[in-house]
């Protein structure tokens, strides 16, 4: 199957019809989910390879995607939400520290609860610029203080939500393409600077609902073999795409209900400012299962599957440290 029909397939879930989604809503998530696999093809390998060969009959679902950026004045997680909540998300209570990584996360969900089933999560992440060194915190700067105007505490110039959904639809720079020297710097310091620097608000990586997928064994189905997303990353490891196996091939939250997998990020040919074209990290794509609240376990009727507010939500900071290690070119 070409791999624009295959990324139609996993499309037919984000365009459901539903009373209760603004189609305009579905409109931007599809738009980010095609231009990010059409420039990442684990995502069609994946889908092609093991979802359609193995799960022929199943439907997609997207668990959530992710994004990434700066934590300076006109960007940062707060930029992302001016678009968010327009769209049906609002901002869950969790947030997330990364010390080693001097990163801050949180998570967006759907405003209406009974939406979970059909709206994809968005995890968003921040690094903490005023953390990192003097010589990196002058290289970001330099590409991100006109965005609110220069001067601290000024919202002169700062990105409207507007220009934000644009970067986000079609993975454009919010400023101009970095030098091979600045993003090296940034590299050398860290991978999640160099990476934002490179890419911007492109979507780093979606995640599929493996516990969603009809056919998949879980773990009721009893017996010693591989169950659920371990069993699903398997069969992606066995088609020959290399997974992130930092923390383990499958990355399991303190109280055994979350449980998280993704393949190493794909490499791009990367044209810097000066003409230099060198192989970056880029997207990846993630694989995750919930699995049912203690609290409706025996609930959920004998070939059926539990609804996204029956099972665990959230995520987990331990797991989310090594997923983040995806676009570690030294995974790869």
């Amino acid at each position: 199957m070409p791999s624009e029909r295959v990324i139609e397939e996993a499309c037919k879930t984000l365009v459901a019809r539903d009373p209760k989604v603004s189609p305009l809503t579905q409109s931007a998530l599809v738009h980010m989910f095609k231009a990010y696999a059409d420039v990442t093809p684990s995502v069609a390998a994946v889908l092609r390879n093991v979802l359609l060969h193995h799960f022929p009959a199943s439907p997609i679902y997207h668990d959530h995607y992710a994004f990434r950026t700066f934590g300076v004045p006109g960007l940062g997680i707060s930029s992302l939400s001016e678009v968010l909540l327009p769209l049906g998300y609002t901002q869950r209570q969790d947030t997330f520290a990364f010390p080693n990584k001097k990163l801050l996360a949180t998570w967006f969900g759907p405003r209406d609860p009974a939406l979970y089933d059909t709206l994809p999560r968005i995890f968003m992440s921040e690094i903490e610029v005023h953390k990192l060194s003097e010589p990196a915190q002058q290289v970001i700067a330099r590409y991100t203080s006109h965005l609110s105007g220069g001067v601290p505490g000024s919202t002169a110039g700062v990105m409207s939500p507007t220009h934000t959904l644009s970067a986000l639809l079609t993975r454009s720079l919010p400023w101009d393409t970095p030098s091979l020297h600045d993003y090296e710097l940034l590299l050398k310091e860290s991978e999640y600077a160099a990476w934002v620097l490179a890419h911007g608000y492109a979507l780093n990586h979606t995640a599929l609902a493996t516990h969603r997928l009809a056919g998949l064994p879980d773990e009721s189905h009893g017996g010693t073999g591989s169950t659920g997303v371990r069993y699903f990353t398997e069969l992606v490891k066995a088609a020959g795409m290399p997974i992130n196996e930092d923390g383990g091939l499958v990355k399991v939250s303190p109280d055994g209900l979350l449980l998280q997998s993704s393949t190493c990020s794909d490499m791009v040919h990367y044209t810097f400012a000066g003409g230099q074209v060198r192989p970056i990290a880029g997207a990846y794509i993630e694989f995750v299962e919930r699995r049912v609240l203690p609290q409706f376990t025996g609930q959920v009727p004998a070939g059926s599957h539990a609804s996204e507010a029956q099972r665990r939500d959230g995520f987990e900071v331990a797991s989310a440290d090594k997923i983040f290690q995806s676009t570690n070119i030294r995974l790869g």
